[in-house]
């Protein structure tokens, strides 16, 4: 019996120490694609934020439409909350979003008034106002 229990012990010893440089290998390879990730999402990161910014001017200059400067800024949102680390962190960018969907709101009544741009436009920009502050709200019921 007693061999027969060390023989079991040495094998289970034998297989662990050969399988000690597969899980290391493994845990460099997952560390490797980790870092890989987090590159690609802050290139993401980087080229949505210069988007945004070029729509957004191009907008106030009236050569963009609304639509495209929204398209741009969700999907900046949605980069953004994909890298937050924290719920913190998501409802500051929703905060952001909710702000940056306000001032459009504003915009788009002031062309409104000039009729530069038809009542439609006011309420789209309304509605993704709405949008916005309804993602927040959830944040902030999820977080209580």
């Amino acid at each position: 019996m007693q061999t027969r229990a060390q023989f079991f012990v040495a094998v289970v010893a034998i297989t662990g120490v050969m399988a000690l440089p597969w899980t290391l290998q493994s845990e460099a390879k997952k560390e490797k694609q980790t870092r890989q990730i987090e590159e690609l999402l802050k290139q993401r990161l980087d080229t949505l934020r210069k988007l945004v910014e070029f729509q957004t001017a191009q907008h106030r200059q009236e050569t963009a439409t609304y639509e495209s400067l929204v398209r741009a800024t969700d999907r900046l949102i949605e980069a953004e909350l994909e890298s937050a680390e924290s719920r913190e962190a998501r409802s500051s960018i929703l905060r952001r979003w909710v702000s940056l969907m306000e001032e459009l709101v504003e915009m788009a009544k002031a062309r409104f008034r000039t009729g530069r741009v038809t009542n439609a436009a006011v309420l789209a920009a309304h509605a993704d106002h709405l949008k916005a502050k309804i993602q927040l709200a959830r944040a902030e019921a999820e977080e209580q």
